[in-house]
């Protein structure tokens, strides 16, 4: 299972996300964008029934995730998709299920392609349900719902989510491990793990479970024939604390040289005390360190003196990922209790696992921290699915081909949180973000190779949601006049000519390759304008902007009618110029009166072009439904290309 689109809903700062994920996913943004908040949404999503809320019984809690507010635990939910992969038994067992599930057909829930499912949590229950049908629709209609688009209706939204929840199956489900950097009892909480897996039973199908009846005792008796009755520690224990070093010393990232072991202390003395399982890194710059698996109380008390021996002599950076390697080495033992080491793991051995981790550069040198990087890659190889929320540039080199950059910002006016994931196109122009991530000013100028000026504010949504990313790369800021009437204030605008940056004017109703050789009467109002503006540059002797245009009346008319009706309403619309016609004919306006279409689409057909909000979800699903926007996708070419010559 590779990890491949997520949707979350309503999560402290998240209101509604949908974005493509991938098996080694980076987060970046600023400090308070709401990396964290989106790393346990995911997690929430995936576990549900761990989150830190309280209705939820402590011991069952993922550890480092905060408490969530009453009001959170009837809003939050989502859906996470992964692709099956070929030869995973797990994946298979999913294939069988998505064969027998015999789901009623829906218009509103349209099938996954075969070789995706989709695992939806929300309120109706607390393990992650399995869906073989695409449940966006239920979640962007109630985000439209919450929104304020449409009086709510709760009637309906109850409606709605029963269907929704006809096609959920009970299923194997993904097993999230957010991997916690509180290392305050981190020793004795590991340590206290571990004591459980040893002493608890092994399930024939995998997996360990506590049998108060007839649990795994610390010693256990030898036959020696004498009067007096003799006993030793149960080999049991000792092989599972052996498989533990093994695993863990495995799990270490490169930059630490040692090993991790457990050990037996026992009561040489005061048989009152019980056994105790402790934690150990055996370091070579300290070879006193014993290698032995059992220890006398009274003689440790003497070995803790020794510098290096306590977990608590480390630096806080190194407590960390011994931390991280034995946490996860517990999780791997009770989930895949055949893996005796990750070199001889089978493939799909992991398949089911997402690890989450939250500033993974922590309290680390700069030197360290490529490693860690190698470390995610070298968890991906075996088969995990990684998400990493980071403000280091170091995760921003990780191989474009691996993977998978989402851009985490902070809505200023609603303080929200947004992301996008930045295509492979950009990566290697992530550099040139460093200022999400604390570079230098300067840096950031180096970004912006040009100015794109457009319309307005929707036509900076359309060209951002469909293309944002490659934008970005190519180094294009683009800028709203507000409208096209406010094209002769370009030519003050010499700020940009100054700074040596290229400036770009992007008007609808424009041929640029034919507008020069008609006269003004055979030219669009948009093209006369530009005309206009190109002169006033030239009589100052400043360099012109660069014309571009699409043919269509309006950016938002290049979005396919058909592909509105079908992908984005599912219902009645008559096309765009039929649409202004009605919105004429609903206000007695004559063919030359200015009209608001854009809110009669939303009146009379839940179409919101209004907002910056409603016109990137429109877009957003007509790129998820692979729509091609052909004028759109011409015209973005046209500018990346301009804003790459070096000319």
């Amino acid at each position: 299972m590779k990890l491949r689109r997520a949707i979350i809903k309503s999560h402290r700062s998240i209101d509604f996300l949908d974005i493509r994920l991938g098996p080694f996913t980076i987060l970046f943004g600023k400090n308070n964008a709401g990396k964290t908040n989106l790393l346990e949404a995911l997690f929430g999503v995936l576990a549900p029934n761990r989150m830190a809320d309280p209705h939820i019984e402590i011991s069952k809690r993922a550890v480092g995730i905060r408490a969530a507010s009453n009001s959170d635990l009837t809003r939050r939910a989502g859906a996470a998709y992964f692709q099956l992969e070929d030869g995973v038994s797990l994946d298979d067992e999913i294939r069988v299920l998505r064969h027998e599930c015999k789901a009623p057909e829906s218009p509103d829930f349209p099938a996954l392609p075969d070789g995706q499912v989709a695992f939806v949590s929300d309120q109706w229950g607390d393990d992650p349900g399995l869906m073989f049908v695409d449940p966006e629709p239920y979640f962007s209609w109630v985000s439209e719902m919450e929104c304020g688009g449409y009086e709510f209706d709760i009637d309906a939204w109850i409606a709605k989510r029963e269907h929704c929840v006809g096609f959920r199956v009970t299923g194997p489900n993904p097993k999230p491990v957010l991997l916690d950097w509180e290392f305050v009892d981190g020793e004795d909480r590991v340590a206290a793990e571990l004591a459980k897996v040893c002493l608890s039973v092994q399930d024939p199908e995998g997996g360990f479970f506590v049998n108060p009846a007839a649990p795994i005792m610390w010693l256990e008796p030898l036959q020696t024939g004498d009067a007096i009755p003799a006993w030793r520690l149960n080999p049991v224990i000792l092989e599972r604390m052996q498989k533990f070093g093994q695993l863990a010393t495995d799990l270490l990232p490169d930059f630490l040289d040692g090993s991790i072991a457990a050990k037996i202390r026992f009561p040489s003395q005061d048989w009152r005390v019980g056994p105790k399982i402790v934690l150990d890194f055996r370091d070579p710059r300290n070879p006193d360190n014993p290698e032995g698996l059992i220890e006398d109380y009274d003689l440790a008390e003497m070995w803790d003196d020794r510098v290096g021996h306590e977990l608590f002599g480390y630096g806080r950076g190194t407590l960390r990922w011994i931390s991280v390697a034995a946490q996860l080495a517990l999780q791997i033992m009770t989930d895949c209790p055949s893996v005796s080491t990750m070199r001889d793991a089978n493939q799909g051995s992991f398949a089911r696992h997402v690890l989450l981790l939250d500033e993974p550069e922590a309290h680390l040198h700069p030197s360290a921290v490529g490693s860690i990087v190698r470390w995610c890659e070298r968890m991906v190889s075996y088969g995990f699915n990684v998400v990493a929320a980071t403000h280091h540039d170091e995760f921003l080199r990780a191989s474009k081909r691996d993977a998978t950059f989402v851009h985490v910002t902070r809505n200023p006016d609603k303080w929200t949180t947004n992301a996008r994931t930045l295509l492979s196109a950009a990566t290697p122009f992530l550099q040139d973000l460093a200022v999400e991530i604390g570079m230098h000013p300067a840096s950031v100028l180096s970004l912006h190779r040009a100015i794109l000026f457009v319309e307005g504010p929707l036509d900076v949504a359309v060209l951002d949601e469909f293309a944002g990313p490659a934008l970005d790369a190519a180094g294009v800021t683009l800028m709203p006049i507000h409208g096209t009437r406010n094209l002769q204030g370009l030519v003050d605008s010499e700020l940009t000519t100054r700074l040596g940056l290229k400036m770009g004017v992007l008007t609808d109703a424009t041929d640029p390759a034919t507008m020069g050789e008609r006269s003004n009467s055979k030219r669009s109002g948009e093209e006369v304008k530009v005309g206009r503006l190109v002169k006033m540059f030239h009589e100052r002797g400043l360099p012109p902007p660069k014309s571009f245009g699409v043919p269509e009346a309006d950016l938002l008319f290049a979005m396919p009618a058909e592909a509105i009706r079908d992908v984005v309403i599912k219902g009645e619309f008559p096309g765009w110029n039929e649409l202004v016609a009605e919105c004429r004919q609903s206000g007695s306006k004559g063919p030359s009166d200015s009209v608001n279409w854009k809110a009669y689409a939303l009146d009379r057909y839940g179409l919101d072009l209004t907002t910056v909000n409603g016109v990137r979800s429109v877009v957003h699903k007509l790129n998820f439904a692979n729509v091609p926007l052909s004028s759109i996708q011409a015209v973005v070419g046209q500018i990346i290309e301009w804003a790459n010559d070096s000319a």
